[in-house]
């Protein structure tokens, strides 16, 4: 079947050397010429698309194909053992048998990449002839070019010029993948070292895990990341609970709200998977325990979790960024975020084991001196700190704090009607018996005219009656009379309280009933309310770790603001019972009544409260918010 043209076998052809066809065969030498001049560039524009080698190989063979002599072209692929396979080809599998072509061409492939030049072979049974043209300077080995066959010498020489060209890009198109990968990983290397190294200068974890979450959402242009550690006692945890440390645009996290408890079911699925985690999920990755994953995506979100390793290979936590979908189909997204796994978890795990020892490092460094005299100095020094650190010394509480009116006085509309006018507003200082507004009373006194005209008609009736000695009309006129007396006096006192004033002298608080005019009120409607300025609770909120150490005598010194450099003192008068949360933290409410019989204070004042307890040791002072968390984390 194989038969090797005695006119080919022969032609000296060199890989990388332009093959210019022959003008006595015929052929059209300057259209040819033309038409490789334009494949040049059209290669060329297929750089500038920005696609991946695999479709930039298959869009460049296909442009050698539509050449008219050409059946079909192939690209043979070297493996690491030296063997050849077919990695893409454009034969069509309706006109021809592809198996069959393919272990035909493979020998000519592996000939030409042995003798190092190009070979020439024909098959006359399927009229069909082969231009093998090898390389060895990249993975894929050959391209082989199928035309028809018979084939003159000056076609055959075009058609190798064509593919000497078609490989010659390739060989291009694979180095400039090998530079832009080279550079990508240059690049991801670099951000992956100033991430480690800004880890590295955090003096705690929870600063490091927030600047690991704060560089990380800044670097990948994602919407937000959170990061999340597991705890020490991992046995003691359901599955190694993950708990949210810190998260990209948020300086303190709530563990009770309802972000923190969805993204720590997403980084308890990141710590259990053990690998990287999506929704929607990446091609190629496992899809189990992705249920939080879902939920905390929805419908247009992306999320991606990374667990963070130490050296051993131990989960020490992970990492999870929410974004657009369109990030997920970004190489390079998920690439940094797999390779940063390892480093990232071992930064963080050299933090959190050297978390506040300075004082041992100082002393390990000491002790490993060589000089008497630097030791007694360290020795002396530790002494005078251990000295001063047992020394007794005030402990105080800073709070923030709130004033608030010691009562409330409540001016309400006296009866149904309209509001004529308004005479203040809320923060205005009124005294007592102060008009505040201004009740309409032309309905009063319609109404009242009328019931003093049927007042004079029932009494006029009544007397008709007693004059013709009819008893029972008369008494039935004169309780109409008396109905309507009375009715006439409650108009006329009506009349006589149209104006609302103030029960008390001190501040308005409220009152929403300001610039407005014949508007309707009802009896018993607050109109305003008024508190007496001259004594003002102030509200202390005592965070709740800290309620233990107060009791109600205790001095309080207040920095409240609009009050300059001056400070209000007093004493606890009574600590609440039940705990409140007040700007997502739970304190203890303790009250503190002021005098302020010079009116400086108003209420709604805002500030910071000092409160003085009983002096305790300065070691206690410094240490016992660690000690508490060190106690609650061992039990629980």
């Amino acid at each position: 079947m194989d038969q090797l043209r005695s006119d080919t076998a022969q032609m000296p052809l060199a890989i990388g050397r332009t093959i210019r066809p022959r003008h006595d065969e015929g052929a059209d030498a300057p259209q040819q010429l033309h038409w490789i001049a334009d494949l040049q560039t059209r290669l060329m524009g297929l750089l500038s698309r920005g696609q991946n080698l695999h479709r930039t190989i298959a869009d460049a063979l296909r442009l050698q194909a539509e050449r008219p002599a050409v059946r079909g072209v192939l690209l043979v692929r070297r493996a690491n053992n030296g063997v050849l396979s077919i990695a893409s080809h454009t034969l069509d599998a309706a006109k021809h048998d592809v198996h069959k072509l393919q272990a035909w061409l493979l020998p000519r492939a592996t000939e030409s990449l042995a003798e190092g030049r190009p070979v020439i072979a024909s098959s006359v049974d399927d009229r069909l002839e082969c231009i093998a043209l090898a390389t060895r300077s990249l993975e894929f080995a050959a391209v082989v070019t199928v035309v028809e066959w018979p084939i003159g010498n000056a076609q055959r020489a075009i058609e190798l010029s064509v593919a000497q060209t078609v490989l010659s890009f390739l060989q291009y198109a694979s180095q400039q993948q090998r530079l832009e990968e080279s550079a990508g990983q240059t690049r991801m290397a670099a951000a992956t070292l100033e991430l480690v190294q800004r880890i590295q200068d955090a003096e705690t974890i929870d600063q490091a895990c927030l600047v690991t979450a704060a560089q990380l959402q800044k670097h990948l242009a994602c919407d937000q990341v959170f990061v999340g550690s597991v705890g020490r006692r991992r046995s003691r945890d359901a599955a190694g609970a993950c708990h949210v440390r810190a998260a990209s645009k948020l300086p303190t996290i709530d563990p009770y709200c309802e972000t923190t408890l969805n993204m720590k079911a997403v980084l308890d699925e990141a710590v259990g998977r053990g690998t990287i985690g999506s929704w929607p999920p990446l091609p190629g990755f496992r899809t189990h325990q992705l249920l939080a994953h879902k939920q905390f995506a929805g419908r247009d979100s992306l999320v991606i979790t990374v667990p963070l390793k130490d050296r051993e290979g131990q989960i020490i936590g992970a990492l999870a960024a929410t974004g657009r979908r369109e990030l997920a189909t970004v190489p390079e997204f998920t690439r940094f975020l797999s390779a940063i796994e390892q480093p990232v978890g071992e930064a963080l795990s050299v933090v959190a084991r050297h978390q506040g020892s300075a004082a041992g490092r100082m002393l390990r460094g000491v002790i490993a001196k060589q000089h008497r005299a630097k030791q007694i100095v360290a020795l002396l020094v530790m002494l005078a700190a251990g000295i001063m650190l047992a020394c007794p010394w005030p402990y105080s509480i800073r709070c923030q704090s709130v004033t608030e009116p010691v009562e409330r006085r409540f001016c309400v509309a006296p009866h149904d009607g309209l509001l004529e006018t308004t005479l203040a507003e809320p923060g205005d200082v009124v005294r007592a018996g102060q008009c505040l507004a201004n009740l309409d009373g032309s309905e009063i006194l319609w109404e009242l005219a009328g019931v003093t005209a049927e007042h004079s008609r029932a009494e006029a009736q009544r007397d008709s009656h007693q004059a013709r000695y009819e008893t029972p009309q008369a008494v039935m006129a004169d309780l109409q009379a008396r109905a309507l007396a009375n009715k006439k006096e409650l108009l006329r006192f009506r009349q006589s309280n149209l104006q609302v004033r103030s029960p008390i002298d001190g501040i308005v608080l409220s009152g929403s009933l300001d610039r407005r005019e014949n508007y309707p009120v009802t009896k018993g409607q607050v109109l305003y309310e008024v508190a007496p300025l001259e004594r003002l609770r102030v509200e202390v909120a005592v965070p709740a770790e800290e309620v233990t150490h107060v009791e109600v005598g205790d001095r309080v010194t207040l920095f409240l603001d609009g009050m300059g450099s001056k400070t209000a003192e007093g004493t606890i008068d009574k600590i609440r019972p039940r705990a409140e949360v007040r700007d997502q933290r739970n304190v203890f409410v303790a009250e503190v009544i002021l005098g302020n019989s010079d009116r400086t204070l108003r209420p709604g004042m805002q500030g910071t409260a000092k409160v003085s307890t009983d002096s305790k040791r300065i070691a206690w002072i410094l240490f016992h918010h660690a000690a508490e968390k060190a106690r609650a984390a061992w039990f629980f």
